[in-house]
């Protein structure tokens, strides 16, 4: 819905898989149903639209009222502490311990809800949670480096770099949901002490790793090999998001020609400059970090005698350029040079 660069790629990761739904003439119908064209565009932002809008919120209320149904027909039980096992209270609570919906439970989840809402409104109000980020604006012909889903879905694309996109994309997580909506009909242990529920425990507990794992899978740590220059400027000035220089107050970003080399000469003014020298020293510690990185992946070519450049130009009023340049020089080899420009505008509201 955002409609910018991180929206956009998710969805278009999100149809590719869908389009490899089983059998092939399946997966192609529903990911035409779902984007309204072989490709995400303005068919497919208007169906998430009334997805979003529409749909889920029904399918809540719906949910909700399922739930308060069987509250009302069943009851809830009682603690576990309080029940004997295999006994049944939720229609015989006694009358003492009774918590009626009008005026109590209905009291208290008014309040927690307002309770809720102050509290996410003080901490936008007070820019502790700025709110979502919007990145750059949707752009079919740029995919953005490092690339990844939503965080909720980061598991899945982990799940898509340990095989088949058919299987670890489709089957698996179809298995996954399945079996969630299923479990509460198969269980079958009477018991709802801890105690009593060590192997319901133990293998919560796995999936629960499991699920962190394939997170952190999903991330651009693994499995995503960049030329190390590249991964240098990325850390520094990411394609999305923000990245320390953008987080530097606009006004701190004093133009000339930063170097990361302290003895060189005519750069004595970075160490004059605190906020500079931090960032020429963040700067100095990615080269270093990312060609150990590329020896210890065994890549043809590191960073040995690395060092960056960052070169801020006024580019017109309430602009800067940026041209950050990485250098590093083989043995036996000519220096070479990964060179990368950016724009900061004064108004971008990236500074911290």
């Amino acid at each position: 819905l955002p409609w910018d660069q991180l929206a956009y790629w998710a969805v278009t990761i999100g149809g590719s898989m869908i389009d490899k739904a089983p059998p092939p003439v399946l997966g192609k119908t529903t990911q035409l149903i779902l984007l309204g064209a072989p490709a995400i565009g303005p068919a497919g932002l208007l169906r998430f639209y009334l997805l979003h809008v529409l749909f889920v919120p029904l399918l809540v209320i719906f949910v909700f009222f399922i739930h308060y149904y069987k509250v009302v027909r069943v009851g809830i039980s009682l603690p576990s502490s309080e029940e004997e096992v295999g006994q049944d209270t939720a229609k015989r609570v006694p009358a003492d311990k009774r918590r009626y919906y009008l005026p109590d439970v209905f009291t208290d989840e008014m309040m927690l809800l307002l309770l809720i809402t102050f509290v996410l409104l003080a901490l936008i109000v007070l820019n502790v949670y700025p709110g979502a980020p919007l990145e750059h604006h949707a752009n079919p012909n740029k995919t953005p480096l490092h690339t990844k889903a939503p965080w909720y879905f980061l598991w899945i694309q982990g799940l898509l770099k340990l095989g088949d996109p058919t299987i670890m994309g489709v089957v698996v997580p179809t298995i996954v949901f399945g079996f969630l909506f299923i479990m509460p009909y198969i269980d079958f242990n009477p018991s709802r002490k801890a105690k009593d529920r060590r192997f319901a425990i133990t293998a919560w507990m796995l999936g629960l790793s499991v699920f962190v794992i394939l997170t952190w899978m999903g991330t651009p740590f693994f499995k995503v090999a960049s030329p190390p220059a590249e991964e240098v400027v990325q850390l520094m000035l990411p394609e999305e998001e923000a990245g320390p220089v953008r987080e530097t107050d606009w006004a701190q970003l004093q133009l000339g020609e930063w170097d990361t080399r302290v003895d060189v000469p005519g750069n004595a003014e970075s160490t004059a400059n605190p906020t500079m020298q931090g960032l020429m020293e963040e700067y100095a510690q990615h080269i270093v970090v990312e060609d150990v990185k590329a020896y210890e992946k065994g890549l043809d070519e590191g960073l040995p005698n690395g060092y960056g450049k960052m070169i801020i130009e006024e580019w017109q009023d309430g602009l800067k350029k940026l041209t950050m340049r990485v250098f590093w020089q083989p043995e036996g080899s000519d220096e070479q040079t990964f060179e990368k420009t950016f724009f900061i505008d004064e108004e971008s509201g990236y500074a911290r």
